[in-house]
């Protein structure tokens, strides 16, 4: 695989023409020369693997195809072994190999892939990652439904305690969100999501960026919003050590606010605000904090 197969594959065709075809060429006339000799049932399968991935299991490949044998490709020099499936010889060979499949092909197969995927295996073994399936749905042109996996995934996740996995799978969704216009809507509830399971996994470094350009558009949002978001971040800076930060945040958050003002957002960031001034040892400022934490939490009846 990688470069040293390419160097064969090149003087293998020059050998035969007498000339150099010019890269990225060189890979598609391997891959169509090679697709050529197969019969239908193979090039159907090829154009499968292809869409699957650069490596694809067997078990996959046989519940899309069961009539055709992926042996047929590793003959032909397309494919190899690779565990318990097939990997594509160089991943350029299936980048060419997908490229040749009609885009409508694409889309129809990409849908197949999607459904047989959340269908599971048929041994009972492990169901496959949420992301695979959400991938081909938004090739296959569905990117809602493949949004609705993830987050389906993503609540599920959490619920079983699965705290970084549930991160994972919330960064998923609004990534997906952010590539397509029709999900634009979606875009604001999807980053507080995943700001705040990435803050319940700890996971600093992927919050950090985050977090600070979602402060920088906070102006804008309604007020407990705007509390709930100074709450994690407050909490995001403190954690990662910038306390003076983290302090001069709380302060100015809470001194736009009523001293007597009802919210669970407004509880949540006093008592913060006296957590960071106990680590500083203003046991005085500690004090004051929690104290009008807890009046704000109990005018909101918590």
């Amino acid at each position: 695989a990688g470069t040293p197969l390419l160097v064969v594959e090149l003087a293998n065709l020059a050998g035969r023409s007498g000339a150099f075809p010019p890269m990225p060429d060189i890979v598609r006339v391997t891959v169509r020369e090679r697709a050529g000799g197969l019969g239908q049932a193979a090039r159907g399968l090829l154009e499968v693997a292809a869409v699957a991935g650069v490596g694809v299991d067997a078990q996959l490949l046989r519940a899309l195809r069961p009539g055709a044998a992926p042996e047929e490709l590793v003959a032909a020099g397309l494919v190899e072994p690779d565990g318990a499936g097939f990997r594509f010889r160089h991943p350029l060979f299936q980048e060419s190999a997908y490229e040749d499949v009609p885009p409508s092909r694409r889309s129809a197969l990409h849908q197949e892939v999607a459904e047989c995927l959340a269908r599971g295996p048929a041994d009972g073994g492990p169901a496959p990652a949420a992301e695979r399936i959400a991938f081909h749905l938004d090739r296959a042109g569905r990117p809602e439904a493949g949004l609705a996996v993830l987050e389906e995934s993503a609540g599920r996740a959490q619920q079983a305690g699965q705290v970084g996995r549930g991160a994972t799978l919330c960064l998923a969704a609004l990534g997906l969100a952010r590539r397509h216009d029709q999900l634009a809507p979606r875009v604001a509830g999807l980053e507080q999501q995943a700001i705040r399971a990435l803050f319940a996994a700890r996971r600093w470094s992927e919050l950090d960026p985050l977090i600070r350009d979602a402060w920088s558009r906070s102006g804008a949002l309604p007020v407990e919003e705007r509390l709930s978001l100074a709450d994690v971040f407050s909490g995001h800076l403190f954690a990662t050590g910038a306390v003076a930060e983290a302090w001069s945040l709380v302060q100015a958050e809470l001194a736009g606010l009523e001293p007597a003002q009802a919210s669970v957002y407004a509880a949540r960031l006093a008592i913060r605000g006296g957590a960071i001034a106990w680590s500083r040892g203003d046991d005085e400022q500690a004090l004051r904090h929690v104290e009008r934490g807890l009046a704000a939490a109990r005018r909101a009846r918590l």
